[in-house]
């Protein structure tokens, strides 16, 4: 029994680490369900720049509006979240209880559990890579839909609030072409000047990270110097979500090797015990 003594001890601290990540992990995913607030200012804070190019920074009611329409979208990432952390901590809480008690069948119960999920994250890590453009579609055709319902900067609705940011952040206009925004009206606002017979919407055009057009006369006189219409947003988008893919399976792939070494370490816990 008292063999296995200092393995328990880095076994219980290892616990005690990953529980307080996964009540962060928790904390954070009811944030998302039900700390808006917190979520909105934090939002509000990051869009700041393009919320004041539409002239929408000083209308609260506008701010809030928008911002909520995102938020809404966030609720099932922190459902994942919530039920994510708070596996995690159980599963801690578990691993503390057997390390401290030298509780053998709570530890097997634990490296049973933890086996499983490693495998999980194997097969999860195998089917992206095999299926890694279907996220980068699903990605593209959400963005097809604001594309199409798009009308203009001026109507403050979740679609000029996608095309808006993510147009010039990306550098492209439309999915494969800039004629594909057929509810776009020929009318806008953008910086406190108004715009007529446009052909293409004000977001195609350049703009400096504080959403400020580098070329006032661009929705006027629309080229491939001042403008990105010669650049769809199919595959900067397609691309950016598989990036951000890529580096959440490489921490996947890391988590998954950590949880191995954790099954053996606890094995070698569990079989010194028995010396």
């Amino acid at each position: 029994m008292l063999c296995n003594i200092p393995c328990r001890i880095v076994l219980a601290i290892i616990n005690i680490v990953s529980l307080i990540v996964g009540l962060i992990i928790l904390t954070g995913g009811a944030l998302l369900i039900w700390g808006r607030d917190i979520f909105i200012k934090v939002l509000d804070r990051f869009l700041e720049p393009f919320l004041r190019a539409i002239r929408v920074a000083d209308d609260a009611a506008q701010v809030t509006e928008l911002i909520t329409r995102i938020t809404t979208s966030t609720s099932p990432i922190g459902i994942v979240l919530l039920c994510f952390g708070a596996a995690v901590a159980i599963l801690s809480v578990l691993g503390i209880i057997g390390a401290c008690c030298n509780l053998l069948i709570i530890l097997k119960v634990y490296a049973a559990i933890i086996t499983v999920i490693a495998v999980a994250m194997l097969v999860m890590i195998i089917l992206y890579f095999v299926k890694q453009d279907v996220f980068g579609e699903y990605a593209v055709k959400l963005f097809s839909m604001s594309v199409a319902n798009y009308t203009s900067i001026e109507a403050n609705d979740v679609h000029s609030l996608v095309i808006g940011f993510l147009q010039p952040y990306l550098g492209c206009c439309g999915v494969d072409s800039p004629t594909e925004f057929s509810q776009m009206a020929k009318k806008d606002v953008y910086g406190e000047r108004e715009y007529t017979g446009l052909k293409y919407p004000i977001p195609c055009c350049k703009m400096t990270d504080k959403f400020q057009l580098i070329d006032p006369n661009c929705p006027n006189d629309f080229t491939d110097k001042n403008s990105n219409i010669g650049t769809g947003c199919h595959k900067p988008i397609k691309d950016k979500v598989v990036e951000v893919m890529n580096k959440a399976m490489f921490a996947l792939i890391g988590t998954m090797v950590f949880l191995l070494l954790l099954v053996i370490f606890t094995g070698i816990t569990i079989f010194m015990d028995c010396l």
